[in-house]
């Protein structure tokens, strides 16, 4: 309906749009208070030119949430067209679905969720609940988010040079070197490839992923940092065995790890015994010698093409190579079984 509700409708078909959201509002309000809530958790957030940052200083969440720009965004970003109000906008989504999904609804229902942010025309737009044709779906979502889960919001303005949001400005720019992402196309590939009458299948775990779109290969993921949908953080730290499990039984692990973790995740590997799907470069390194111990059944040699894989917006300079020419890297699949 325009840039904010008090505007013209000059589409129709948006105009429709809007109202059959009012509508559903309603519903989704229904029975639910409209007293001001009490109990409030505050977030602290920025997005900077590399990606997305939040964290909620007084420790509701144990790790921050941190999260790179998609494909499509690393684009509009080299355009000069992802504008600072739309990265705020979804910033403050973000670190809202992250704060419910990692503290449980339960928790969170029946509070107000205070962001503070340096982007003033963000943060009014929010207030106002407005926006340009590109950022107002998004607030349109996060609203919805909130009264999903019956959660009150509010927007707070405070200067960049504040300690809280220098701080979230550097979670916003934190490097993740297992920011490089195989393509969904390549991992299908694999998964359907046969070896002496196996199917290599298709995993239930992704252990090194991210939180944007295309960057997990399976709904079930862990992140270096929390986003929403992760279900853990820092895989080094997790139960790889246990977490894979699917019905009852064991899963099988998709395991593309940073290259310097390379020989602590073959360690880690040998003490999970659980089936994986390793992708590895294929570097002359120390852990080539270490991938023996593995009890690898078979082995696929990657064919390099230019949509082989993605480069996050996170990862360090050196991954992301000079302009818009990513480094060539070339990579192996191996299809390890303990049983």
């Amino acid at each position: 309906m325009g840039e904010n509700m008090d505007s013209i409708a000059e589409d129709a078909g948006l105009a429709l749009q809007d109202l059959q959201y009012w509508h559903n509002n309603i519903d989704i309000c229904d029975g639910k208070s409209w007293l001001r809530k009490a109990e409030s958790i505050h977030i602290c957030g920025d997005a900077s030119k590399v990606g997305y940052g939040a964290y909620t200083p007084n420790d509701e969440l144990q790790q921050p949430m941190v999260m790179s720009f998609d494909a499509a965004e690393i684009q509009l970003m080299r355009a000069n067209q992802l504008s600072s109000v739309f990265r705020e906008v979804k910033n403050v989504r973000l670190a809202v679905e992250t704060v419910v999904s990692r503290l449980g609804p339960e928790f969170v229902a029946g509070k107000v969720i205070v962001y503070t942010g340096d982007c003033m025309p963000a943060i009014q737009d929010l207030q106002k609940m407005k926006g340009t044709v590109n950022v107002f779906p998004e607030v349109k979502r996060l609203f919805l988010f909130a009264a999903v889960h019956d959660i009150d919001l509010e927007f707070i303005w405070e200067s960049r040079e504040s300690d809280a949001l220098l701080h979230a400005d550097t979670l916003s720019r934190v490097e993740d070197s297992s920011e490089i992402f195989l393509s969904k196309s390549a991992f299908r590939h694999i998964c359907m490839l046969s070896s002496k009458g196996v199917r290599w299948g298709f995993p239930t775990l992704d252990v090194f992923a991210g939180g944007a779109k295309d960057q997990h290969l399976v709904s079930k993921f862990y992140s270096l940092y929390f986003t929403p949908k992760a279900l853990a953080a820092s895989a080094m730290f997790q139960n790889w065995a246990k977490d894979a499990c699917s019905h009852g039984r064991s899963g099988m692990l998709w395991v593309f790890p940073p290259f310097h973790l390379i020989g602590a995740v073959i360690n880690k590997l040998l003490v999970e015994q659980t089936n994986a799907i390793v992708i590895l470069p294929r570097f002359l390194r120390f852990w080539t010698a270490m991938l023996e111990q593995l009890p690898v059944f078979a082995i696929h040699e990657l064919s390099y093409y230019s949509k082989l894989y993605t480069i996050g917006s996170g990862a360090p300079k050196y991954m992301q190579g000079q302009g818009k020419d990513k480094p060539i890297y070339l990579f192996t699949a191996y299809l390890v079984t303990f049983s």
